[in-house]
């Protein structure tokens, strides 16, 4: 039985009744994980992450014209690069970031549903990323589209401006809003690091 299967297997007793050599390798054990539990909490509380929401329905204008999604407020901002009117994301730190949302689309017109409702992720303005779903069914009038990526942004300096991050949505048919009950329209992002030069 090896030196794990004895710390596994075995009540832990107190370490000043341990084998010397054990006693210096659960020493050793304690404050590796004690100074990963740091490294690992300040990482977490400096890392740059979002979350915000939409607080009322927003109506689509249908003919498949882009509607900014309004996500007016704000659960966490750890460091306040989200504008509420513009409805922006644009980070100051240069790198990698997950950026996901879930956009729920309500169909408050007669009859049934029978068209494509779409999310678009864009980066400064243009877009990266979209997602659809084929919203057909008159027993349920609202539909959840998710869209998510790796997203690299650079950060801004003294002459330009950094790059930003927003969403768009949009339908063919009318009659079409966004749901904001339970959370159910919102966004998140956060900085994974990789502040590397892009090609």
């Amino acid at each position: 039985m090896g030196r794990l299967d004895y710390l596994k297997y075995r009540p832990l007793p107190d370490p000043r009744e341990l084998p010397e050599g054990y006693q210096r390798e659960l020493a050793i054990a304690l404050q590796r994980w004690n100074d990963e539990y740091l490294r690992a909490a300040k990482e977490l509380d400096t890392r740059p992450m979002v979350r915000a929401e939409l607080i009322a329905p927003q109506p689509i204008a249908g003919g498949n014209v882009e509607t900014v999604i309004q996500f007016t407020n704000k659960n966490f901002d750890t460091h306040d690069w989200y504008d509420e009117t513009l409805y922006r994301y644009a980070p100051m730190t240069s790198g990698v970031y997950l950026v996901t949302a879930t956009v729920s689309f309500f169909y408050g017109g007669g009859g049934t549903p029978d068209g494509y409702i779409h999310v678009r992720l864009r980066k400064n303005g243009v877009s990266l990323v979209s997602n659809y779903q084929h919203h057909m069914t008159g027993d349920n009038p609202y539909q959840q589209v998710p869209v998510s990526d790796l997203i690299y942004l650079a950060g801004g300096n003294a002459s330009s401006p950094p790059e930003y991050i927003d969403f768009v949505a949009l339908t063919l048919q009318n009659d079409y809003s966004l749901d904001h009950t339970e959370s159910r329209t919102h966004f998140t992002a956060v900085y994974l690091g990789g502040e590397i030069a892009m090609p």
